[in-house]
Formats: structure tokens, C-alpha cells, sequence
């Protein structure tokens, strides 16, 4: 008689002990899954500047949320979900705003970014595009009473040397 797979499950598991049995099987899992954060935050971190940026409908005051040049870090914020900006190019001293900057990969090739304030800011994904630019669309959100936020910018940047000050 054919033995049920809770029965061999059970009687493999009993010869590693249970902890370890669920141990190896999650590791396994994890594995099988394909790539880590970690890998694909390799993929991406690196230096970029922005080389086009264009918003639908124009909005009524300069962006200035979004810098010219940023660092996307391989270190991950608290929430370890994603991982953290940081400004740069001349004058680029550390804003306080940087705090609500993060990125995460999605997929092998693309990125999810987000520039906010903590009550609002912007939000999109990049795709590998031509060369070293990764292209897409950002889009304006809020927290609460904000339908009027309704600009969505379309963003190129290309990665550049990291200056290593």
C-alpha cells in the first residue's frame, strides 16, 4: 500500500527532528524562488542623472521634489523592503526628505521608486531602457483630500560614476 505524503513527510522529518525538517524546506523554497532583494538591488544600485523629465499636465510650480543626480544605496531602510536615495551633484547636503526616498527591484528588469515628503511626493516604476537609462513613469499621490494631485511625469535617467565623496 502506497504511504500518504504527510506519512513520509513524517517519517523523513523524524530522522532530521521537526525544526530542522521546516528549516531546510523554507531554505529550499527560498531558493527556488530566484532572486533575492539583494541580488537585484546590485542590478541597479549605482549613480544616475536624470536626462529627461516631462509632466502631464504641466504643473503650476517647479518639481523640485526630484534631484538632478541620486545615489540609489544598496543599504535598506528600516522597513527592509526597500532601500534607500540619497541626493547628489553640487550643494547636495543630506535633506531630511531623503528619510522617505527608497527603491526596490521588480522583476530583473525594472525598479520600483519612490520620492516622498512622508505625506506625499512621487511614486513610479523604471525599466531597463537604451544603454545604461532606465526609463518610465512617475505619478503625484498624497495621503488624504488630494484629487487635485494629478500629474504623472515621465522620467529617463542614465547611471553615471558615483562620485566618492
Amino acid at each position: 500500500m502506497l504511504a500518504s505524503f504527510p506519512q513520509v513527510l513524517f517519517k523523513f522529518c523524524g530522522a532530521l527532528g521537526m525544526f530542522r525538517c521546516l528549516f531546510l524546506a523554507l531554505t529550499l523554497v527560498g531558493f527556488a524562488c530566484g532572486q533575492t532583494p539583494i541580488q537585484g538591488a546590485d542590478l541597479f544600485a549605482g549613480c544616475y542623472e536624470v536626462r529627461s523629465l516631462s509632466w502631464s499636465p504641466q504643473p503650476e510650480e517647479t518639481i523640485a521634489l526630484i534631484p538632478k543626480q541620486f545615489q540609489l544605496l544598496r543599504a535598506p531602510t528600516p522597513s527592509s523592503k526597500f532601500f534607500g536615495m540619497r541626493s547628489m551633484g553640487a550643494g547636495a547636503g543630506r535633506n531630511p526628505l531623503e528619510n522617505g526616498w527608497a527603491w526596490r527591484p521588480r522583476g530583473g528588469d525594472g525598479l520600483e521608486i519612490i520620492w516622498s515628503t512622508g505625506f506625499g511626493g512621487f511614486r513610479g516604476t523604471l525599466k531597463k531602457s537604451a544603454g545604461d537609462d532606465l526609463a518610465g513613469r512617475v505619478k503625484e499621490w498624497c495621503d488624504s483630500r488630494c484629487g487635485w494631485k494629478k500629474e504623472t511625469g515621465s522620467i529617463r535617467v542614465h547611471r553615471i560614476v558615483c562620485d566618492p565623496n
